[in-house]
């Protein structure tokens, strides 16, 4: 089996953690090839599965992005995860579908990038606070925590931005309690990590300072995550679902479909499982 796993051309290289997954495919008998998805098309055509692991630059290139989906798509490549649920992931508007089937989400409206538009939707959410970030982004890129009415600061925060904004109330739970991202593989749960981010910010990447360790979640969180999956349009090959974990509920953040990281640094035997996984279901 020839299995290609897709990179960017601004990381073209795979990143340590996925390293371990060509490693465990390997192990499995697969060939492995590394590809970028801005590069040529040619790797696309001649594999039998291509996995996206790190397009991490396709939120500045989404036209672009969206096109090659849609020449795999075209093409009838098999993909993973399945191309019309990456493309319904890639716009955070996505969220609001789960909301309309019951997704507990922080209370949230999507405005457009002008400063008026986006105080009149905290307004209509009753907001003093609010988290605003681009609908189209990853890795807190355009995200930013501010009072309601400091037009200034979001005038600042509005630069560049040309996508509309989801406007969200803030979870303070985030500065003590940190997200906790819960990993599918093929509709199971393989493990989990909380992300805490640095004092005095919400964003939780180590490139702002955040931290992450594997921790073992309540059951009860494990399966309300798992019922949140059902939820998507498609089943998913794998899956990260962000969420703060409260004492007795919990609220989503994200579900990560298309380029999430998946931490097998710190599970590594997740990479094994993802690996036979995808072999034997695709070879089935």
């Amino acid at each position: 089996m020839h299995i290609t796993l897709v990179t960017c051309l601004e990381m073209p290289a795979l990143i340590p953690e996925d390293a371990l997954f060509r490693t465990a495919l390997e192990t499995r008998g697969a060939t492995v090839s590394i590809a970028p998805w801005n590069g040529p098309f040619s790797p696309f055509q001649k594999t039998d599965l291509v996995v996206i692991r790190t397009p991490w630059d396709y939120t500045a290139h989404a036209t672009k992005f969206k096109r090659w989906l849609d020449d795999l798509e075209a093409d009838n490549m098999p993909v993973s995860n399945p191309v019309p649920l990456m493309r319904w992931n890639m716009n955070k508007t996505y969220l609001m579908d789960l909301q309309k089937k019951g997704a507990p989400l922080p209370p949230t409206l999507v405005a457009r990038p002008e400063v008026a538009e986006i105080q009149a939707a905290a307004a209509n959410l009753g907001l003093e606070e609010m988290v605003i970030k681009p609908i189209i982004s990853a890795s807190s890129k355009g995200l930013a925590r501010l009072a309601t009415h400091n037009t200034r600061m979001l005038e600042q925060a509005l630069t560049g931005i040309t996508c509309d904004m989801l406007v969200q109330a803030l979870v303070p739970e985030i500065e003590t309690l940190g997200e906790t991202s819960l990993v599918f593989l093929a509709g199971e749960f393989s493990h989990a990590v909380c992300k805490r981010p640095k004092a005095g910010d919400i964003r939780c990447q180590e490139e702002f300072g955040g931290s992450a360790e594997l921790v073992t979640p309540p059951s009860w969180a494990v399966a309300r995550a798992k019922e949140l999956l059902t939820l998507l349009p498609a089943p998913a090959d794998y899956a990260r679902v962000d969420v703060i974990i409260r004492a007795d509920d919990l609220i989503l953040m994200e579900i990560e479909l298309i380029e999430p990281e998946l931490f097998f640094r710190l599970a590594p035997e997740a990479a094994e499982l993802f690996a036979r996984q995808i072999t034997q279901g695709r070879q089935a």
